[in-house]
């Protein structure tokens, strides 16, 4: 699909025991959108960004992993942790907070918000 021309990389977080580690994939033909949500009170405005990003089904993501819009090589370890990451790519950037399975709608992928 026209619309389906995003790259993304994808941090996937692996933990076993007490350490964490994360492994990067660079995923292409995906789809990134931000917008940002207005939340009027009485007396305030906030504002926040929202993320979706539809990747191919054959892609592998869990909750609390990372994606990122656009190729970037960056290594997370215990110098350059995950909040250093989401502030460099700041508006681009989030943790996966819940994906779907949607194999069954054409193109297949998995809708990942965060």
């Amino acid at each position: 699909m026209d619309f389906w021309k995003d790259t993304v990389t994808v941090y996937h977080r692996t933990i076993k025991g007490t350490s964490e580690s994360w492994t990067r994939d660079v995923v292409e033909n995906a789809f990134f959108k931000s917008v940002v949500i207005k939340n009027a009170q009485t007396t305030s405005l906030s504002m926040a960004n929202s993320f979706i990003a539809r990747l191919p089904a054959t892609t592998v993501v869990s909750e609390g992993d990372i994606i990122v819009h656009g190729t970037v090589n960056d290594v997370i370890d215990k110098d350059f942790t995950v909040a250093k990451l989401l502030a460099k790519y700041k508006n681009r950037s989030f943790r996966v907070r819940h994906f779907a399975d949607n194999s069954r709608y054409s193109p297949r992928h998995l809708k990942c918000e965060g």
